[in-house]
């Protein structure tokens, strides 16, 4: 995913639900993307914040069900703090749980996806073996009354 599109996908969700401490993350994260671009000196930040925020989305997969919305979001913040933690600060348990995230995620689609599939599937075969042809209707009526007469 590139980073522009991560960062609409973002900001759109962070807009959309008003989440404070991620939005606190992603500004901080930004600010340290800028600063490495134009070769300056990062800004003072509190690491342990930025662990927290990534346990907060490990959890938020982990008890909730995700729609998809939720599934582009994640995917794309954990890949965004897993790029920052590679340049940044190196930090073994972000880059952890951002893998994990991202398998998670990468799962759960994979899944929601199955399910539609399955139940288009599931729709087609009731349609498939409640209808029958008139013909086998007549033939078997025919077959109950040969039954008759010859009983």
């Amino acid at each position: 995913m590139e980073f522009e599109q991560s960062q609409k996908i973002i900001e759109e969700y962070l807009e959309k639900y008003k989440l404070r401490d991620l939005g606190k993350c992603y500004k901080q994260i930004v600010q340290h993307i800028d600063l490495l671009q134009n070769d300056k000196e990062l800004t003072k930040f509190n690491m342990d914040f930025m662990v927290d925020q990534t346990r907060v989305l490990m959890k938020a997969i982990l008890s909730d069900g995700l729609d998809i919305d939720q599934c582009r979001f994640i995917e794309a913040f954990s890949e965004l703090i897993f790029n920052w933690n590679a340049n940044v600060e190196k930090n073994p348990d972000i880059d952890l749980y951002t893998q994990i995230m991202k398998r998670m995620v990468g799962i759960i689609i994979l899944l929601q996806n199955n399910i539609a599939l399955m139940k288009k599937a599931n729709d087609r075969w009731h349609v498939l073996t409640n209808w029958a042809p008139p013909a086998y209707d007549m033939s078997k009526a025919y077959l109950e009354s040969l039954l008759k007469k010859y009983k």
